[in-house]
């Protein structure tokens, strides 16, 4: 979407366009993300390359979405069977999970990944193996760059023998002699839930995947439905506090950025934190703000003024004529949006020190020529909108429906698949994803209840 990327490519001999998670580019998708839908445009810019869009993970609606929304001219698909012959597929339904994990743990041999809902979970289960003599650590995306590194390291090296983690710890994870992952909660979706018990048995000898499930799941799963879905006045109560909150009024605020501690607002409003974060999510798919959840994120320029006035600035002001031919000349798209930058690189080819970069631009943005964000450590919320009351603030209830349609007919599969007792696991995954008569395992649970 960047001007630089779109310029540069065209000069770039390029093969091949594979597109990688390409779910994510459908809305029938259990993880879409809008900016994949502006893939198919490289299309315009490379007619002649093919492309190559690859997932674990799509039901056969997927599948035809995705070649539809890459611009495919014909229906084109390589597809191997869903089915791991050797992945043993368990549901234990389990009051104590916590003495069930020791217990099975210090039975079985190999390394292993055990999944948790949130950040905080995985830090407690990991003290918890550690204590009872089991060799642990912990992942999740808030931890900084190198300490995720070196987790993962050490884990995939073997100094680690169990990765207590949320669903960020997946990406890249390439271990062949995984032997279990056992999900302590119970996951949105069959889809993640499958690509999460698939990093086990890489090397194709035998690896269990446990689910642990009790009634209390069932009824926190029927519960997420209202907080990842609060109703769309709440959403519009969030974004109006959320407002009074950085005291923007109404008509101002565009193009602004907040450093954004969501406990302090939760705190200010009496809002639940898992109804903020939904809420944001969904002013940030129609179009009012992004929300940044990296935990370092690059210092960000955007000009306030169009080329003509800058120019007019430019002679009026002399003394920053070359710093900002210097910024031009190192970054595009200026104009059109926030984009990343870098003092160092900035100061490095002025020959100047650090100091005065910094200097220079917080000098143009207190004369509201642009807008400098620096580097930070904490999430930030930027608006791309002026502030708006809430009769010219609009949620697609159309939009809203049919993702809370999704969510939950996903959901339901998931809990039948948790709550069945009389039909072979892998049967009832592979059917999810469209196989037509797939056999019984006769491996997992319900299979060895059957057999014996």
């Amino acid at each position: 979407a960047t001007e630089i990327f779109r310029m540069r490519i065209k000069h770039m001999s390029v093969n091949l366009i594979a597109i990688d998670e390409a779910h994510c580019i459908s809305e029938w998708g259990y993880d879409f993300r809008p900016s994949y839908l502006k893939i198919a445009e490289l299309r315009e810019l490379k007619p002649d390359v093919p492309f190559l869009a690859l997932t674990a993970t799509a039901i056969p609606k997927v599948v035809d979405d995705i070649q539809e929304k890459l611009l495919f001219k014909e229906k084109n698909v390589f597809r191997k069977s869903f089915e791991r012959k050797n992945i043993i597929y368990l549901v234990r339904e389990v009051e104590d999970k916590q003495k069930y994990l020791i217990e099975t743990i210090q039975k079985v041999k190999g390394s292993g990944i055990i999944y948790v809902r949130n950040r905080k979970k995985t830090r407690e289960t990991a003290i918890f193996l550690k204590q009872n003599n089991i060799s642990a650590d912990y992942y999740h995306a808030g931890l900084q760059h190198e300490a995720r590194n070196k987790k993962q390291e050490d884990w995939k090296a073997g100094k680690t023998r169990v990765m207590v983690a949320t669903n960020a710890f997946g990406m890249g994870i390439d271990k062949a002699d995984v032997r279990f992952v056992i999900h302590l909660d119970l996951p949105d979706n069959i889809e993640a839930y499958f690509q999460e018990a698939g990093r086990g048995g890489r090397d194709e000898k035998k690896a269990s995947a446990v689910l642990l499930y009790n009634n209390s799941d069932k009824v926190k799963a029927v519960k997420r439905v209202s907080t990842n879905f609060p109703e769309i006045k709440e959403i519009k109560s969030v974004y109006q506090a959320l407002c009074n909150f950085f005291q923007i009024p109404y008509g101002g605020g565009k193009g602004m950025s907040y450093d954004f501690i969501i406990s302090d607002f939760a705190k200010n409003y009496n809002f639940n934190l898992l109804t903020i974060h939904s809420s944001l999510k969904f002013l940030q798919r129609e179009g009012y703000l992004e929300l940044t959840d990296e935990l370092f994120s690059s210092s960000k320029v955007h000009f306030l003024v169009g080329r003509d006035d800058l120019y007019k600035f430019q002679i009026a002001n002399a003394k920053f004529d070359g710093f900002i031919k210097l910024i031009l000349r190192s970054y595009t798209g200026l104009f059109s949006d926030y984009v990343n930058i870098d003092e160092n690189s900035l100061a490095k080819k002025a020959n100047v020190d650090i100091k005065v970069v910094y200097n220079y631009l917080n000098k143009l943005k207190s004369q509201g020529v642009l807008n400098y964000i620096p580097q930070k450590k904490n999430p930030f919320i930027i608006f791309t909108e002026e502030r708006l009351d809430d009769k010219t603030l609009h949620i697609s209830r159309d939009n809203y429906n049919f993702r809370k349609t999704r969510y939950t007919e996903r959901l339901e599969a998931m809990l039948h698949y948790a709550s069945s007792s009389n039909k072979c696991r892998s049967q009832i995954l592979l059917s999810y994803f469209g196989e037509k008569n797939p056999e019984r395992c006769g491996q997992c649970d319900v299979c060895t209840r059957r057999n014996e």
